[in-house]
């Protein structure tokens, strides 16, 4: 259990060192996501979660923003996933702090073949942003995003992955054209350390397609399951 929790600290350490370098010799902003998740199962295809994120960026040096999510999952099979949430946001807009309310549905697929999993979400999502504070805030925007995850599952807690993740727009921008936005890769471990507490480590390159200005990211997330 030591060198379990030594080889974490670790991981987490070089990782966080080396995004931090990256960020410093390039034109790149680095940033640190950190978040606490709840989880209820209520039985083997239903389940509800509440996770807490906050998001540092500006070389993790001001909050970038904090929000709350709260959603419920149900499968169907043992293949098809289909959940529902909404968030609640706070952003920081350099001048001030911008609330911002999102509505999302999420279908997932699953596949696994021996001890590699495949797995594919696709988002709809719809965001509010500025409502009462400006003059475009009650016209909502929206997106679809792609994601692919592989993850290799030995007899273990350990669960190494790779994904990528597309952002697609529709028409929110000042031409109203749809287009590709965002462009995520991540590598990471999801650690079980029991059927109650995991833990979840990764590193993600965030490609800003319209932006002059990529993201290094470092994360970490702790999930509670009950």
């Amino acid at each position: 259990m030591k060198y379990n929790q030594f080889l974490i600290s670790c991981i987490c350490f070089f990782t966080l060192l080396n995004n931090f370098a990256i960020a410093l010799e390039t034109d790149h902003d680095f940033q640190i996501w950190s978040s606490i998740s709840l989880k209820k199962k209520f039985n083997s295809k239903m389940s509800s979660t509440l996770e807490f994120q906050e998001r540092q960026n500006m070389t993790i040096s001001a909050m970038e923003s904090f929000f709350t999510d709260l959603g419920v999952e149900r499968k169907f099979l043992n293949t098809f996933a289909l959940s529902f949430n909404y968030r609640y946001s706070i952003k920081n807009d350099l001048e001030y702090y911008s609330s911002r309310h999102r509505l999302y549905a999420d279908i997932k697929f699953k596949r696994k073949y021996d001890r590699l999993n495949f797995n594919l979400r696709q988002r709809f999502q719809m965001q509010v942003s500025n409502y009462n504070s400006s003059e475009t805030g009650k016209y909502p925007d929206f997106a679809s995003r792609t994601k692919f995850v592989f993850k290799y599952e030995p007899n273990g807690r350990y669960k190494p992955y790779a994904a990528t993740e597309i952002f697609y727009s529709f028409g929110n921008n000042d031409e109203n054209k749809n287009e590709f936005s965002r462009l995520r890769y991540e590598t990471g471990i999801d650690y079980d350390f029991n059927l109650i507490h995991s833990l979840n480590v990764f590193v993600m390159y965030q490609e800003n397609i319209n932006e002059t200005t990529n993201d290094v990211i470092s994360g970490i997330g702790y999930t509670y399951t009950f």
